[in-house]
């Protein structure tokens, strides 16, 4: 139960869960939920580093990172996709989501869907003014289509959430090695 020890041993418990060695990635722990259950999130140790270097020569001092896919609007009942060049952002749940390339997007969205036929949902899917709809692949619910001008912060903007996991901890953290 010690927030420590959990962000020491959390990474060990889905190791066999990742596609990536445990040395490789970066790990975040969030809040503690109702159900003793705990918010996390994994990402690539490489492209984080890259960020705050990034950031720090931009002069910017940034507070928080938090995970993209917890910044796509939840939808009510259902998924949310954000579709930008050629990959989708989803958000799962409300503390859950993944990227991939939207080419792959309709297989994904068909396969983890098979268990609830009678049951789907309604999929929320935002894509850029001018660019096509992927292809859903089959989706057997709904998928409601909205588009947006250019730039997707305007729709982060919208599914942002400061309760959302804080990127920034242990190496990354600010009494860590990025100031």
């Amino acid at each position: 139960r010690k927030r420590k020890k959990l962000r020491q041993a959390g990474p060990y418990a889905l190791e066999e869960q990742l596609s990536d060695d445990v040395e490789k990635l970066h790990f975040a722990l969030g809040q503690e939920l109702d159900s003793g259950n705990w918010q996390g999130a994994v990402t690539d140790k490489h492209r984080l580093e890259t960020l705050m270097a990034a950031l720090g020569e931009a002069g910017l001092d940034v507070q928080h990172v938090l995970p993209e896919q917890l910044a796509v609007p939840l939808s009510e009942g259902g998924d949310s996709v954000l579709i930008d060049h050629d990959m989708a952002v989803v958000r799962s749940g409300e503390y859950s989501g993944y990227a991939i390339d939207s080419d792959n997007l309709g297989i994904v969205l068909t396969a983890g869907n098979q268990d609830d036929l009678e049951t789907q949902v309604v999929l929320q899917v935002y894509v850029e003014q001018d660019a096509a709809i992927p292809d859903l692949g089959g989706y057997p619910g709904e998928a409601r289509i909205e588009h947006y001008a250019r730039d997707p912060l305007a729709i982060f903007a919208q599914g942002l959430d400061m309760k959302a996991i804080n990127l920034l901890q242990g190496e990354f953290s600010h009494t860590g090695g990025w100031r």
